[in-house]
């Protein structure tokens, strides 16, 4: 039977590199991080050196993320390449269908057909309350609530309407 996880030593085959997002994260933990050592300066803070060594750690940190970066993500976005053909194609299609979906549900319902199914909703919750007070069901109150307040949202939607 084999086990359930392969080693350690299996899982990391492909050596690890540090996303440009984590760069990020570590470039705007450094400008915080600099902004409370700069404050802490001016207020003569003995929490200064505490506040050096954070910067200097996280200077370290951010240089050696930079240096996993392969070459093409730390180059500026003018000098990246255009993307390719085929991804462009796919985000087409993509947006292609995700248009033709949004057609296929048709228009937003206006406020006559909202009124209408606020309608419906009231007399179907009408005919509960009357089957429960038939039946002399324990949850006729809760039923009442449920009618008033259909009551209540139809007006509401009539008053907007008009």
């Amino acid at each position: 039977m084999p086990k359930p996880h392969a080693p350690v030593a299996l899982r990391r085959q492909a050596p690890q590199t540090r996303s440009p997002n984590k760069v990020a994260k570590l470039e705007q933990r450094l400008a915080k991080a600099l902004a409370k050592r700069d404050q802490a300066r001016e207020q003569g803070s003995d929490t200064l050196d505490a506040f050096e060594a954070s910067v200097s750690t996280l200077q370290q940190k951010l240089d050696s993320a930079k240096a996993e970066l392969p070459a093409a993500e730390l180059a500026p976005a003018s000098e990246i390449p255009a993307a390719e053909p085929e991804q462009a194609d796919a985000a087409a299609e993509a947006i292609a269908r995700a248009i033709t979906r949004r057609a296929a549900q048709g228009p937003p319902d206006t406020a006559e057909q909202k009124l209408a199914k606020l309608e419906a909703r009231l007399a179907t919750a009408k005919e509960k309350l009357a089957l429960a007070e038939a039946e002399g069901s324990e949850h006729i109150d809760a039923f009442r609530q449920s009618v008033s307040k259909m009551e209540q949202k139809l007006q509401q939607a009539q008053q907007l309407a008009d």
